[in-house]
């Protein structure tokens, strides 16, 4: 039997295995940028968020980023949210808390309990509050977040930090569950929606 060569054939075949090729990259362990050798990141996200979680949650959030002035239902006061929408559901998603109601400067910000940004203190803080429908909640607890860019169009960096919740498996709910948060965002100016149970 004689094989003929045919290069129709030869450039078909390429064209169809040429894009799988290309997606065959890693990302880096962490799952945010890559970093060179000081572990510096090469490039800026370009995506509004991602978050991944590990821990007790193996899980990975992307979807929209917008930061803007809220009214605190308890206090009152207007303040300013950070919110990371996974678009599962109205209430699901990543939402922080800078101290007060203006644009954070960048900067390290030190990750507390919700609770605690309402004490006296002159550290640079911040607040993380991670949830899902009714099946997860949860408050930061350490870590910190990074403020690269602060302006009236973009607010971005990224975080790292240990959070502390509840979720529900079945009809049992389970407390005191801790998981890692680890996450990058570019946010633009736009409605943060509201508070509810935060």
């Amino acid at each position: 039997m004689i094989f003929r060569f045919d290069m129709r054939v030869l450039l078909l075949l390429l064209s169809l295995l040429l894009p799988l090729l290309g997606g065959c990259g890693e990302e880096s362990p962490a799952g945010i940028a890559a970093a060179d050798s000081t572990g510096a990141p090469l490039a800026p996200p370009t995506r509004p968020y991602r978050v991944v979680l590990s821990g007790a949650i193996i899980d990975t959030l992307r979807g929209s980023a917008r930061f803007g002035p809220v009214r605190n239902p308890t206090t009152g006061k207007e303040m300013l949210l950070v919110k990371l929408e996974s678009q599962v559901d109205l209430t699901g998603g990543v939402v922080l808390f800078p101290e007060g109601d203006s644009l954070p400067a960048p900067g390290t910000y030190k990750l507390v309990k919700r609770s605690d940004l309402d004490s006296a203190s002159t550290d640079q803080r911040m607040a993380i509050v991670y949830r899902k429908d009714l099946s997860r909640f949860f408050v930061s607890r350490s870590g910190s977040v990074t403020i690269d860019v602060s302006t009236d169009t973009l607010l971005a960096g990224s975080f790292n930090g240990i959070l502390e919740g509840r979720l529900t498996q079945g009809s049992r709910i389970i407390d005191g569950v801790e998981i890692r948060a680890r996450g990058e965002f570019r946010a633009r100016p736009g409605s943060a929606g509201y508070l509810v149970g935060m």
